[in-house]
């Protein structure tokens, strides 16, 4: 083989080098997509797989009692189930539910057992297992009595004890960054140690509100979903 004959092999060999190392570029970014995707919808997969699993189950001999049961746990993913208390015509029970995203389980549920008044249109709360920072009993005066609306009294319900979990997790995620944090049962003040200066954060559903101290930092202020953000950035 003569020179020339060399020198275009190896430039041959050159173009087929890149050419590989192209599309080994665009393989490792479709890789890297593609574990993204899969990791984003992984809590999606976990609900189809229970809903799956539902549908396909056969424990129910009856099929009455079998399609009662699969809709009743179908409509866990809405975060409400209404139910009736056997034995208690007058009574309607709703379990309240939260899906964790983290674990990819159901959260232990909270129960609400509504009493028709007799001989009235409207309702009232007979037992519960609400927590306390949840205005039961100014919702159940809103929406259970006059003109009823047992939906908006439900969602309601529902969406204090999401912004409570919102706020809990917020603030637990914080201590991976060294932060120590002491809240009330509401997450409503809430105390913030950052590296040894402890800071009394007043939180709205969704924000800090208000420090307390005079010292206080600006970035502290703000949306809670970037406050770990904002207190990463601070500390750079």
């Amino acid at each position: 083989m003569d020179t020339a004959s060399l020198t275009n092999e190896l430039r041959s060999l050159a173009r087929r080098q890149q050419t590989l190392q192209a599309r080994l570029s665009v393989l490792r970014a479709t890789t890297t997509t593609l574990n993204q995707a899969s990791t984003k919808n992984k809590t999606q997969d976990v609900k189809r797989k229970i809903a799956t699993d539902v549908l396909l189950s056969k424990g129910k001999e009856n099929l009455q009692e079998q399609e009662q049961f699969d809709s009743e746990n179908l409509s866990r993913f809405t975060g409400t189930t209404a139910f009736r208390v056997k034995g208690f015509s007058d009574l309607l029970g709703v379990r309240i539910e939260h899906f964790s995203e983290a674990t990819g389980t159901f959260e232990a549920p909270y129960y609400v057992i509504l009493k028709r008044v007799s001989g009235e249109k409207h309702f009232e709360v007979f037992k519960h297992t609400i927590p306390s920072y949840v205005p039961l009993r100014s919702l159940e005066k809103q929406y259970l009595k006059g003109k009823v609306d047992l939906l908006a009294f439900v969602r309601k319900v529902r969406r204090c004890i999401q912004q409570f979990l919102f706020k809990r997790r917020v603030f637990n995620e914080l201590q991976s960054l060294g932060a120590e944090v002491d809240a009330d049962e509401a997450y409503r003040m809430v105390q913030l140690t950052l590296q040894g200066v402890t800071y009394t954060l007043v939180c709205g559903p969704t924000r800090v509100e208000r420090v307390v101290e005079k010292h206080s930092k600006p970035f502290l202020l703000g949306p809670l979903s970037g406050l770990r953000r904002r207190i990463v950035r601070a500390n750079r």
